[in-house]
């Protein structure tokens, strides 16, 4: 399963079914994340939480020039 970067988090009221976006959450560097999981809300929806995993593969290399 692919999850969808920035996360979309979506209002729902319950009595209708009516769905609304909400929120699109990321992280303030976004390099390298690749799941944005597990969200959580608070009851009055005035606070969130939420875990993301960031994988950067790659290689530092050093180049110096003859002096």
């Amino acid at each position: 399963m692919r999850f969808e970067i920035p996360a979309p988090v979506d209002r729902l009221e319950l009595a209708t079914g009516r769905r609304e976006p909400w929120k699109k959450l990321i992280p303030e560097d976004p390099a390298g994340v690749t799941d944005i999981t597990p969200i959580f809300i608070a009851r009055d929806g005035r606070s969130y939480a939420y875990s993301y995993y960031r994988t950067i593969d790659s290689d530092l290399y050093v180049v110096e020039t003859p002096k």
